[in-house]
């Protein structure tokens, strides 16, 4: 059972880098109301290419992939694919 908890928050970190490094390249963004993460304006690949080079560079802050690039693009593609196109919450905040 504390191996299944180990492994679920192993995830949960790897989804936060990667959605960081989203971030990073522009491919997602955060709603500057709300905070929630929704699309960028710049491809996916340019997200692979800043964590792969973050990897090769041994970035300390992407360490919890242990150098597997493999994991890392997949984290990145499970995480911009979540994300929504648009938060919405401009638009609520016009309707009242």
């Amino acid at each position: 059972m504390e191996q299944h908890k180990n492994l679920e928050l192993l995830r949960e970190d790897q989804r936060r880098i990667a959605t960081q490094i989203a971030i990073r390249s522009n491919v997602l963004g955060e709603c500057e109301f709300c905070e929630e993460i929704i699309e960028g304006n710049e491809d996916i690949e340019n997200a692979y290419k800043l964590g792969n080079f973050m990897i090769s560079k041994n970035d300390p802050s992407v360490s919890i992939f242990e150098g597997n690039r493999s994991i890392l693009t997949d984290t990145i593609k499970e995480v911009v694919e979540e994300a929504a196109y648009d938060c919405g919450c401009v638009d609520r905040m016009m309707e009242d």
